[in-house]
């Protein structure tokens, strides 16, 4: 009590009350200002920072911390040498080092260190999305088929903040970007960093990696990113997901440890590492429709099916523990569809009222590849919310 996931979670990690774990909700108030805060994980300023100019470099200690306190039940196997792999249990950021091998799941920030802040670029000015909450509207011009703008990323800490009364980036790390218009082609390339994608509209691009330098030579964060074509003509309109913390170079550890997510990236490409990937935001605000967020948790779900594959091709004994948040998130946005008595059913796709079964058809194929392994000597835990 009370039944909160973070709450829930953090209980079924350590055994422990939310008196005991300290996560009582999503949020916690900071008690020196009474403002809201993240209740999984704080950033913690550097204990030592050199100061040169407008330049604060740290030198020692701060980062991400895990608020949530008691002893995650696998430690108690890695003690006595049983491997335990963890992947993407919730209210495990940052990544929780007493497992053989884990990933952090909710509770994992972007790379803009928030729950998940989208980018959507448009040239239709009357485009308004009012009580915008965890996105960026960024509006643009097209000039002979060409839109320049840059993509966004997380406020460089490094250096002494300017004032933001007249551009509210100031302090924000940015990647100028090009993007050539073809309307008869339906399509567009994006130049980026010296990477050019083939856009076409209504179809998500692969993970396109991005750097932010926010210092020359020494400070630079690398994530990863996936562009949406929304339209071409006769407005154009780009949707691009939160940027995730780049698994292979990582600005903040999601992976346990650090090279296993360089293996993985390496074996099946770049994945979400963002805790609950979905973009629910852009949904529920109305910048992604049914069919582009169910686009979206296609790609999720199949991507997570390749991480569990990956995994399981080559764990051998212990504990396994594998999360699957399709389950959770698409059942709260999508259960309108197929329920005709739902509120908000006659603003749905009906077209998509298959996918949440769709979603359990997948689940019984990812119990099929357990079941066989599952005796008197391996434990194996495959969990999802909802399910």
């Amino acid at each position: 009590m009370p039944a909160l996931s973070p709450v829930a979670w953090s209980s079924f990690i350590t055994g422990m009350t939310p008196g005991g774990h300290g996560i009582a909700d999503f949020v916690a108030r900071d008690p020196s200002n009474y403002t809201p805060v993240f209740s999984i994980y704080e950033n913690t300023e550097p204990d030592m920072t050199i100061s040169v100019g407008g330049v604060h470099l740290p030198i020692k200690g701060g980062g991400p911390v895990n608020n949530r306190q008691g002893r995650p039940f696998w430690s108690y196997l890695t003690e006595r040498d049983i491997p335990a792999w963890i992947s993407k249990i919730p209210t495990n950021f940052p990544v929780e080092e007493t497992a053989t091998k884990s990933i952090a799941g909710m509770g994992t920030p972007d790379l803009v260190d928030s729950y998940g802040v989208f980018s959507y670029y448009t040239s239709d000015p009357f485009e308004d999305y009012p009580n915008l909450e965890g996105g960026e509207i960024i509006y643009v011009d097209v000039n002979s088929n060409v839109v320049r703008s840059n993509l966004l990323g997380p406020v460089n800490s490094l250096k002494t903040p300017k004032d933001t009364s007249t551009d509210p980036y100031a302090n924000t790390a940015k990647i100028p970007f090009d993007i050539y218009l073809d309307p008869d082609a339906d399509g567009a390339r994006l130049d980026i960093q010296g990477q050019s994608i083939l856009l076409k509209r209504g179809e998500y691009s692969p993970w396109v990696t991005v750097t932010f330098d926010l210092l020359p030579v020494i400070g630079s964060v690398q994530g990863i990113a996936r562009f949406l074509l929304k339209g071409v003509a006769p407005n154009f309109q780009l949707y691009v997901t939160p940027i995730n913390i780049d698994p292979s170079a990582q600005a903040a550890p999601v992976t346990y440890p650090a090279e296993f997510g360089a293996e993985i990236a390496r074996d099946i490409g770049a994945f979400w590492t963002k805790g609950l990937p979905a973009d629910v935001k852009a949904f529920d605000h109305k910048v992604n429709n049914d069919e582009e967020y169910v686009g979206q948790a296609d790609l999720i779900l199949k991507e997570r099916m390749a991480l569990f594959d990956h995994q399981w091709s080559r764990f051998e004994n212990g504990l396994f523990y594998f999360y699957v948040s399709s389950t959770d998130q698409d059942a709260h946005m999508m259960w309108r569809n197929m329920d005709k008595t739902h509120p908000k059913h006659n603003e749905s796709e009906v077209r998509f009222a298959g996918w949440i079964p769709h979603l359990y058809e997948e689940m019984d194929k990812l119990v099929a590849k357990v079941l066989p392994a599952v005796d008197d000597k391996t434990l194996v835990l495959v969990c999802s919310d909802h399910g």
